[in-house]
């Protein structure tokens, strides 16, 4: 009568419990959420030139810049692997010439488009002639502006945007503007 029992499920529980209260207490995520890591191919247009950038770490070699590169509007998408995950931070710079628009699909291994230009994730901004305008932190604490959509895209844009139902737009700032700085954050189905 003076023997313990003790019950091998009563100390699974308590072991289960004491690890759940923790994990709660230290912000572990369950592995279900979209913070995971995505693999994409990201496509992306502009007329005339576009520097793009995720997290501030450039998707080409960019030289020279925008600024002063050539015309690539004739040119068709450029597209660069990568992984996506909800918070990530695109930001780019663009220059027009006779057209203006840029364009983004983000997809995935299934090729379903899971990130793209649109008028509620993108926004405008106004970095002024700061040279790390492509970092995420500047074009947060810079003003913003609403994006214009291009009712017309240019052909390349066209073309990319059939292979995914339209799905995408094209947008810049101001249709008078000569150079544009756009940022979106990424959020995931």
């Amino acid at each position: 009568m003076g023997k313990r029992r003790i019950y091998p499920w009563i100390v699974t529980v308590a072991a289960i419990s004491v690890f759940l209260v923790s994990a709660c207490a230290s912000g572990v995520k369950s592995q279900h959420t979209s913070t995971s890591a995505m693999p994409v191919t990201i496509y992306w247009h502009m007329a005339d030139d576009a520097d793009v950038y995720l997290n501030g770490n450039p998707l080409r070699d960019y030289q020279p810049s925008f600024k002063t590169r050539g015309d690539e509007a004739p040119r068709p998408a450029f597209s660069a692997s990568a992984t996506l995950k909800k918070g990530d931070v695109f930001t780019v710079g663009g220059r027009r010439g006779g057209s203006y628009g840029f364009m983004l699909i983000a997809v995935d291994t299934a090729n379903r488009v899971v990130f793209k230009t649109d008028q509620k994730s993108w926004s405008v901004y106004k970095p002024g002639d700061r040279p790390d305008w492509y970092l995420p932190k500047v074009a947060a604490s810079s003003p913003k502006a609403p994006i214009t959509v291009q009712p017309d895209p240019w052909y390349p844009q066209k073309e990319l945007n059939k292979k995914y139902a339209n799905a995408a737009l094209s947008i810049w700032g101001s249709p008078s503007e000569t150079f544009c700085y756009l940022t979106a954050t990424v959020s995931l189905p």
